[in-house]
Protein backbone atom coordinates (compact mmCIF):
# COMPACT_ATOMS: atom_id res chain seq x y z
CA UNK A 1 0.00 0.00 0.00
CA UNK A 2 2.86 2.53 1.09
CA UNK A 3 4.07 1.95 -3.00
CA UNK A 4 0.91 2.71 -4.54
CA UNK A 5 0.51 5.78 -2.20
CA UNK A 6 4.12 6.67 -3.13
CA UNK A 7 3.71 6.30 -6.87
CA UNK A 8 0.58 8.59 -6.61
CA UNK A 9 2.35 11.11 -4.56
CA UNK A 10 5.10 11.37 -7.64
CA UNK A 11 2.16 11.78 -10.25
CA UNK A 12 0.49 14.81 -8.20
CA UNK A 13 4.32 15.92 -7.78
CA UNK A 14 4.99 15.52 -11.58
CA UNK A 15 0.74 16.89 -11.73
CA UNK A 16 1.84 20.43 -10.40
CA UNK A 17 4.97 20.49 -12.07
CA UNK A 18 3.45 20.59 -15.54
CA UNK A 19 0.58 22.78 -14.75
CA UNK A 20 3.34 25.46 -12.93
CA UNK A 21 4.81 25.57 -16.74
CA UNK A 22 1.38 25.83 -18.29
CA UNK A 23 0.46 28.75 -15.78
CA UNK A 24 4.35 30.76 -16.93
CA UNK A 25 3.48 29.88 -20.25
CA UNK A 26 0.45 31.53 -19.87
CA UNK A 27 1.57 34.57 -18.07
CA UNK A 28 4.30 35.28 -20.58
CA UNK A 29 1.89 35.10 -23.68
CA UNK A 30 -0.34 37.29 -21.74
CA UNK A 31 2.93 39.56 -21.25
CA UNK A 32 3.73 39.55 -24.70
CA UNK A 33 -0.09 39.86 -25.73
CA UNK A 34 -0.05 42.91 -23.47
CA UNK A 35 3.19 44.30 -25.19
CA UNK A 36 1.73 43.50 -28.87
CA UNK A 37 -1.10 45.46 -27.64
CA UNK A 38 0.81 48.75 -26.81
CA UNK A 39 2.54 48.31 -29.82
CA UNK A 40 -0.46 48.18 -31.86
CA UNK A 41 -1.71 51.17 -30.21
CA UNK A 42 1.89 53.00 -31.27
CA UNK A 43 0.90 51.90 -34.60
CA UNK A 44 -2.68 53.39 -34.62
CA UNK A 45 -1.31 56.65 -33.12
CA UNK A 46 0.99 56.94 -36.05
CA UNK A 47 -1.42 56.30 -38.64
CA UNK A 48 -3.99 58.80 -37.41
CA UNK A 49 -1.39 61.13 -37.19
CA UNK A 50 -0.59 60.39 -40.93
CA UNK A 51 -3.79 60.67 -41.86
CA UNK A 52 -4.70 63.40 -40.21
CA UNK A 53 -1.48 64.89 -42.64
CA UNK A 54 -1.77 67.67 -45.25
CA UNK A 55 -2.98 66.02 -48.70
CA UNK A 56 -1.15 65.97 -51.97
CA UNK A 57 -2.66 68.90 -52.85
CA UNK A 58 -0.58 70.99 -49.96
CA UNK A 59 2.63 69.34 -51.28
CA UNK A 60 5.24 69.95 -53.38
CA UNK A 61 4.88 67.88 -56.61
CA UNK A 62 9.13 66.79 -55.79
CA UNK A 63 7.47 65.62 -52.20
CA UNK A 64 4.89 63.30 -53.87
CA UNK A 65 7.85 61.89 -56.32
CA UNK A 66 9.83 61.05 -53.09
CA UNK A 67 7.04 59.19 -51.69
CA UNK A 68 6.21 57.24 -54.57
CA UNK A 69 9.69 56.73 -55.13
CA UNK A 70 9.63 55.17 -51.27
CA UNK A 71 6.95 53.35 -51.26
CA UNK A 72 8.42 51.35 -54.12
CA UNK A 73 11.66 50.79 -52.18
CA UNK A 74 9.72 49.51 -49.32
CA UNK A 75 7.49 47.27 -51.59
CA UNK A 76 11.03 46.09 -53.12
CA UNK A 77 12.38 45.51 -50.07
CA UNK A 78 9.33 43.93 -48.41
CA UNK A 79 9.74 41.34 -51.29
CA UNK A 80 12.79 40.42 -50.81
CA UNK A 81 12.70 39.55 -46.99
CA UNK A 82 9.67 37.53 -48.12
CA UNK A 83 12.00 35.38 -50.76
CA UNK A 84 14.73 35.42 -47.89
CA UNK A 85 11.77 34.80 -45.15
CA UNK A 86 10.84 31.45 -47.62
CA UNK A 87 14.50 30.55 -48.28
CA UNK A 88 15.46 30.00 -44.10
CA UNK A 89 12.14 28.11 -44.05
CA UNK A 90 13.27 25.99 -46.77
CA UNK A 91 16.62 25.90 -45.29
CA UNK A 92 15.60 25.07 -41.99
CA UNK A 93 12.86 22.22 -42.77
CA UNK A 94 15.46 20.50 -44.75
CA UNK A 95 18.26 20.70 -41.91
CA UNK A 96 15.24 19.91 -39.29
CA UNK A 97 15.41 15.91 -41.12
CA UNK A 98 19.28 16.00 -40.97
CA UNK A 99 20.75 13.20 -38.09
CA UNK A 100 22.48 14.93 -35.75
CA UNK A 101 26.05 13.83 -37.03
CA UNK A 102 25.75 15.89 -39.96
CA UNK A 103 24.44 19.11 -38.36
CA UNK A 104 27.47 19.21 -35.87
CA UNK A 105 29.43 19.32 -39.13
CA UNK A 106 27.29 21.62 -40.85
CA UNK A 107 27.49 24.15 -37.99
CA UNK A 108 31.50 23.31 -37.70
CA UNK A 109 31.63 24.65 -41.18
CA UNK A 110 29.58 27.57 -40.79
CA UNK A 111 28.24 27.18 -44.23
Amino acid sequence: MPLVGLKRRREVEHMQRLLDDREETIRDLRLRLDASEAERRGVQTQLTTLLAAPTTRDRPAADEDELVQALADARAAERIAAGEAAALRAQADERHGWRLLRRLRWALRGE
